[in-house]
């Protein structure tokens, strides 16, 4: 909507939906209610402009089992749910050194049970879950059933103290799992307790985890306390067997910045590092301009400033390789070279219909050269009522842009869909500081 000097304000129509909501309630085999379940509500969409799953919420339940979702939009849902039974509270923690577990006494219940991470309808396997497609107002109920299985542990055995004045070492274990695609914690089906130079998490169910440890090391020379992070894909059998590889330790990643048209000292600044799982770090870049170390896994990520005035400008590495605005971080250590500049830029415009009137309600999209390395570059907006749109913080460079009618389903990521739009698509480049004003046709995406 555009309001102001010669704007129609009156008579203005906000329609609203009705929200949506799914309640339900968690048992067991034997039907009774679990508590303290962790319920996830994962929603399709393509705001990305790619369809993806992607965690919307999560709810607790309650001792009767039960968990509510409200304030839903209309969409497409799906559920996964992780717990463990009561009683494996209960469950001995093996702290010792050997690899074998320890022996139960005849008569003593056998506590070690967990329940595999569970998809509505009661399914344990991720393409067998069946989805909420809600329409406005819609109440939907999902009631689940777990069924527990034989658990296992995760040991992590510290080595041997030097000596007795030798820093004290305590290892964290931080046990991840891809469900539809987005990485979640299921610390609810984990117990981590320490003694001495044994960490163990107990209660995990099979499958494939992603184990991260973290090493607190106390009291060294300094005084200080000190964290070093490993990773390790860790895949635990049915049969309780765990396979972990060699732990992968996290590559440092230091750095000079160099500030064009900014006045020291800057506003609290942040560059973004984040891979294509959704998993990101940021990096502080102080008052001065300097860039904190920090420490990345091996992976290609896109980065960005969490700025609405500072960009990167220009990026260039030693010890990792550089396309576009993504860095492909590797096992040396890798020293970076940032231009930091105030140079981004507004886009305005009105779209026009073929008729060559304003046209309220399209998508605009400005597309980068490189789509595929340069994707955080693209800007998207949706025309007013009087057919204007703005696009803000857009870095110069060429760039094509397009307005498309009826294309909130589509997904606009993607380089092979968006192809057929670009031969009517207007040519534009952006320069520094420099405003530009614009005029585009519509094009219909039906």
């Amino acid at each position: 909507m555009a309001a102001g000097p010669g704007k129609e304000s009156t008579n203005i129509v906000f329609r609203l939906k009705p929200a949506a909501s799914i309640s339900g309630q968690i048992v067991d085999e034997f039907g009774d209610p679990v508590g303290n379940a962790q319920v996830y509500l994962f929603r399709r969409s393509n705001e990305t402009g790619k369809l993806k799953t992607s965690v919307r919420s999560s709810s607790g339940t309650d001792l009767g089992g039960f968990y509510h979702f409200f304030h839903l939009p209309a969409g497409e849902y799906l559920l996964a749910v992780v717990a463990k039974p009561w009683y494996s509270q209960y469950q001995q923690a093996d702290l010792s050194l050997e690899d074998h577990p320890i022996q139960k006494e005849d008569g003593e219940a056998d506590l070690n049970f967990t329940f595999p991470v569970t998809y509505y309808p009661s399914a344990t396997d991720s393409a067998s879950a069946v989805p909420f497609k809600l329409q406005p107002g819609d109440r939907a109920t999902a009631d689940m059933q777990l069924t527990s299985q034989t658990a296992s542990i995760i040991k992590t055995i510290l080595p041997e103290p030097a000596s007795p004045d030798a820093p004290h070492r305590s290892v964290i274990h931080e046990l991840t799992a891809s469900i539809f695609g987005s990485q979640v914690n299921v610390y609810p089906m984990v117990s981590t307790t320490s003694s001495g130079r044994v960490t163990v998490s107990s209660g995990i169910a099979p499958g494939t985890y992603a184990l991260k440890e973290r090493t607190v090391i106390n009291g060294d020379a300094g005084g200080s306390e000190k964290n070093v992070e490993s990773f390790r894909r860790v895949k635990v059998s049915a049969d309780g067997t765990v396979e972990a590889p060699e732990a992968l330790d996290p590559t440092s990643v230091t750095g000079t910045v160099e500030l064009q048209g900014i006045a020291l000292p800057i506003p609290q600044t942040f560059l973004r590092f984040e891979r294509a799982d959704g998993e990101s770090k940021d990096v502080r870049i102080d008052p001065q301009g300097q860039l904190e170390k920090i420490y990345l896994f091996p992976g290609t990520y896109i980065y960005y400033t969490i700025s609405d005035h500072q960009v990167v400008k220009t990026l260039q590495a030693t010890g990792a390789k550089v396309a576009g605005r993504t860095i492909q971080i590797g096992h040396s250590p890798v020293t970076l070279k940032i231009v930091l500049a105030d140079i981004a830029t507004n886009i305005t415009g009105t779209v026009v219909a073929a008729d060559g009137k304003p046209l309220h309600g399209a998508m605009i999209l400005l597309l980068p050269a490189d789509i595929q390395h340069d994707l955080n570059l693209m800007r998207r907006d949706q025309s007013d009522m009087d057919g204007t749109f703005t696009l803000r913080v857009v870095m110069p460079g060429k760039y094509r842009l397009i307005a498309l009618q009826d294309a909130w389903e589509l997904e606009w990521s993607d380089p092979k869909v968006i192809e057929r739009f670009l031969p009517s698509a207007s040519e534009i480049e952006v320069t520094a500081g420099k405003p530009i004003s614009v005029e585009v046709k519509v094009q219909s995406a039906r």
